[in-house]
């Protein structure tokens, strides 16, 4: 078992190697990534307002149940 993580890592190592990517390909890659990061936290930020305003004071909503 040892052998095949060994193994494994060196093939991770030198697939590294062989997978250089440039200044350009790693600014656009680090700009998705933050407009990606952005918009998850613009859509949880506005989830969280919704879930807060949702239901009424007093308990939950009647009708249509175990009455």
């Amino acid at each position: 078992m040892k052998i095949k993580i060994n193994e494994i890592a060196k093939k991770a190592v030198a697939d590294l190697e062989v997978k250089k990517i440039n200044r350009k390909q790693a600014i656009k890659k680090t700009a998705l990534i933050a407009v990606s990061a952005a918009t998850m936290m613009m859509f949880l930020g506005n989830n969280a307002k919704g879930a807060t305003t949702s239901q009424e004071p007093g308990g939950p909503p009647s009708g249509g149940g175990w009455n």
